[in-house]
């Protein structure tokens, strides 16, 4: 009786037992050697305080936790594809994030290290140009320090494995240089592997136990509760467990008696296995169906929710794998591309990418595969055949699977462009730009505006226009100027201001008013041109106006020149100006009365200035600034501002220099020795048709001799007084073939006598 008593209880017991069984849930949990959390002991048993952890919740919650030992990037995958339902010491990446859920609390906080053989010289991050570095595949501390060696410019060679402990063993046996491993486990394992840490350490970052994406979010809330509890409890299950594996003994394992164990489960097996074994085979069958139905189920829903996401998304979703070919596509890619979705299935990136930027672009894929994600613009071609332009976000998904999201960003690039070139013409511009406030206060000058004034940006900015005011304006202009801006009208006039080191200069400037897309009123624009040589050479013009009118030995000549020289420009000047004004005038021949108009204009100028000069030589009035200069340089002057009128005319413009001479000095008066050899020059492009023009210095003891030679028509040695008179060319008045005041060699002559010189013509 006793026996079958103790049968019967035995069997009861195991019955409990299965029944507990059955409602015992089953997590499998990835492992990998990260020792001391969690390692394959030399017993083939999963150990570790992470370990010893979770078997305090397996005594509270009624769970059973399987250990899939395997290395970070397996269960990196076996995570992805739901084989296992937890994994530990997960960093949180954008990546990750799209395939993984985390728990809120921190498991631990870690860090990333460099570590070397003991002998090693490497102790800082520039000595790293040209070093094999081992690393753990798909690694997150790994991966942040390739990024960060490529932002500092260094070039190594990374070698990938697959876990911590082949990263010490590479660098234990001198494969590779150095090795990035997390903080925990080389704390653990470095003295075993007879290596040391540098003082390259970087990255600081937690760690989380993890799932798969939309499961298993009640297993996160249980491992939570526990790990919050834990980590506020100096003497928690898990605080010990870490201070256990970390400084404690990990050799010594309790064991029941060998005999008693044997005995008492082969009582127990052999007593109910025939009973149980069919119920219990059934009841497997029909959980594991169960589990695998709704699997299915679920797995559809969330495939069929994604999918709805990603087509209804107005950005371009491309699925490629690792040869760039496209996957799967959305509508928005097909609308942003010009290509059905079947055409681009059809294609790869680098079907739509410019031939000329094949190259370039492809380095951005090259990058996402080291990266794990890329932020980048570029050019792609719509099926139409024109370029246009596209941002995209690239996320690596797998080796084999990456995951582009991209839009259409052509008219932002066009604007960009445009502010560009406005940008530019505003920084570049030979007139001066002011932009202020509705109260008068600068924000914004152009670097003309700086040169101009002498004053800095900095100065410019902030301050009010008045800081530039001469003191010579009345204030009835400042007044109008501002009612008539105030009023949303442009004024225009003349300022004659003062720089910042008190000289005057005369400015003419155009002020409006800049409105926002609301048209309002935000800011005032000033154009202003400095007129400071215009106006003094009106002055000049002026004064040798009064100079010649009282030479009475000018007038004569001058009254028997000016119809030709002066009425013929001004002439051409009001004629073309009333056809340019004549509104039946097409802009094509306007454009041709303009140039009409600026040559008889230049003939004007000129003319008058040639007058002016005569009039200083004839009256005795022109002033000589002597000074010591390089003349050689001043004929390399003269000849760069004559190249492009003989080039215009394909006359052989020479320069003859004199061998072994850089410089040669001499005291005179610089600007009118250039303007009397400019207008030999000159002389000799009008009357050279075809041929050579050559100039330049003779050295004769202590003289100088500047010459000009040509293949010109000549000059007949009867007329060569003549010519030197003023007014006078080589054709009689009247009958001249060239335009011109014949002034030219009257000027030179006049000028070269007054430097103390003489002028030879053969």
């Amino acid at each position: 009786m006793k026996k079958i008593y103790l049968l019967l209880s035995l069997c009861i017991l195991f019955l409990s037992l299965y029944a507990n069984s059955q409602n015992q849930r089953i997590v499998k949990i990835g492992a990998f050697n990260y020792y001391p959390a969690i390692f394959l002991d030399n017993d083939n048993v999963v150990k570790g305080f992470f370990v010893d952890a979770f078997k305090e919740i397996e005594k509270q919650e009624n769970i059973k936790f399987e250990y899939i030992y395997g290395s970070w990037n397996e269960n990196l995958e076996r995570i992805k594809k739901g084989e296992i339902d937890l994994i530990t010491s997960a960093a949180i990446t954008p990546e990750r994030q799209l395939f993984m859920d985390y728990c809120q609390t921190s498991a631990l906080t870690v860090w990333g290290e460099l570590y070397v053989p003991l002998e090693s010289e490497i102790d800082g991050i520039t000595q790293l140009e040209g070093k094999k570095i081992a690393i753990m595949k798909s690694d997150y501390n790994a991966i942040y320090f390739m990024n960060l060696i490529i932002k500092f410019g260094i070039k190594s060679i990374f070698v990938e494995v697959s876990s911590f402990e082949e990263v010490f063993k590479a660098i234990s046996s001198k494969e590779v240089d150095a090795g990035v491993v997390n903080c925990t486990y080389g704390l653990a394992k470095s003295k075993e592997f007879n290596i040391r840490s540098t003082a390259i350490v970087f990255n600081p970052f937690d760690i989380y136990f993890a799932t798969t994406k939309g499961k298993n979010a009640e297993l996160l809330k249980i491992v939570d509760k526990y790990l919050n509890n834990w980590k506020h409890q100096e003497n928690s299950v898990y605080n010990e467990a870490r201070v256990k594996w970390t400084h404690g003994k990990t050799n010594i394992v309790w064991i029941f008696p060998k005999w008693l164990s044997i005995s008492f489960y082969t009582l127990i097996f052999m007593s109910l296995i025939a009973f149980l074994f069919v119920f219990i085979l059934r009841k497997q069958v029909k959980k594991a169906t169960k589990v695998i139905l709704e699997r299915e189920k679920v797995l559809k829903e969330s495939e069929a929710k994604f999918r709805s996401y990603i087509d209804s998304s107005p950005e371009g979703v491309f699925l490629t794998d690792e040869n760039g070919k496209y996957l799967e596509v959305n509508k928005a890619a097909s609308k942003i591309t010009g290509y059905t979705e079947n055409e681009l299935l059809d294609l790869s990136i680098y079907d739509l990418v410019n031939p000329e930027k094949a190259d370039k672009d492809a380095t951005i894929f090259s990058e996402l595969k080291v990266k794990g994600q890329v932020f980048a613009e570029f050019q792609y071609i719509h099926k139409n055949g024109t370029n246009r332009w596209w941002a995209l976000v690239g996320v690596k998904l797998s080796e084999k699977r990456f995951l582009g999201f991209t839009r259409d960003i052509t008219e932002r690039k066009i604007t960009e462009n445009e502010l560009i070139k406005l940008s530019r013409a505003i920084q570049q511009s030979p007139v001066s730009i002011i932009i202020t406030d509705l109260n008068g206060i600068i924000e914004y000058v152009n670097p003309k505006t700086c040169e101009l004034t002498q004053y800095s940006e900095d100065e410019l900015i902030g301050s009010n226009p008045s800081i530039l005011k001469s003191g010579k304006l009345d204030n009835e202009v400042y007044k109008n100027l501002w009612e008539t801006i105030s009023s949303g009208n442009e004024w225009f006039g003349e300022f004659q201001n003062k720089k910042k080191n008190g000289e005057l200069f005369w400015e003419v400037a155009s002020i409006s008013s800049i409105y926002n897309k609301n048209g309002e009123r935000t800011k005032y624009l000033a154009i202003k041109t400095d007129i400071t040589e215009k106006k003094a050479f009106i002055q000049e013009l002026e004064i040798a106006k009064t100079k010649a009118e009282a030479s009475d030995r000018l007038k004569t000549e001058f009254m028997n020149n000016i119809s030709h020289e002066i009425r013929t420009p001004l002439n051409g000047i009001l004629g073309f100006a009333q056809l340019i004004a004549d509104s039946e005038t097409s802009d094509s021949d306007k454009l041709k009365y303009i140039e009409v108009l600026e040559n008889s204009s230049n003939r004007l100028v000129n003319t008058i200035t040639n007058y002016i000069d005569i009039s200083s030589i004839v009256s005795g009035n022109m002033t000589i600034n002597k000074d010591t200069f390089d003349i050689i340089q001043l004929l390399q002057e003269i000849y760069n501002e004559n190249i492009k009128n003989t080039l215009s005319k394909q006359i052989n413009f020479n320069l003859k220099q004199i061998n072994n001479k850089n410089k040669i000095y001499i005291f005179s008066d610089k600007i009118l020795l250039k303007k009397a050899i400019n207008h030999l020059i000159d002389n000799s492009i009008k009357f050279t048709k075809q041929g050579y023009i050559e100039f330049g210095i003779n050295i004769n003891n202590l003289d100088i001799e500047i010459f000009v030679n040509d293949s010109g028509i000549g000059i007949s040695p009867n007329k060569i007084n003549k010519i030197i008179s003023p007014f006078e060319q080589g054709d009689s008045y009247g009958k001249r073939n060239y335009e011109g005041s014949g002034l030219g060699l009257s000027i030179t002559n006049g000028i070269i006598k007054e430097l103390d010189g003489y002028l030879i013509i053969d």
